[in-house]
């Protein structure tokens, strides 16, 4: 993983519509995935966590959920 991913709810109308406007604003800089595609990319979070809260996972495997994301 080259750049931070930003794994949030793709079902959550909230959720997809924030991400839209930060794609906006940080354009290459974050990947984006709602958790149902990508969850199987990271085995280590528990899939009731990203049902959760959205999580941001740096390339050094550093995860920030919720707010602190």
């Amino acid at each position: 993983m080259d750049s931070p991913v930003c794994v949030y709810d793709g079902d959550c109308k909230f959720c997809t519509n924030w991400v839209n406007r930060w794609k906006q604003t940080t354009g290459d800089t974050l990947e984006y995935a709602p958790y149902q595609k990508a969850a199987s990319q990271f085995p280590m979070i528990p899939q009731k966590e990203f049902a959760h809260a959205l999580k941001l996972i740096e390339p050094d495997g550093k995860i920030l959920s919720g707010a602190r994301a």
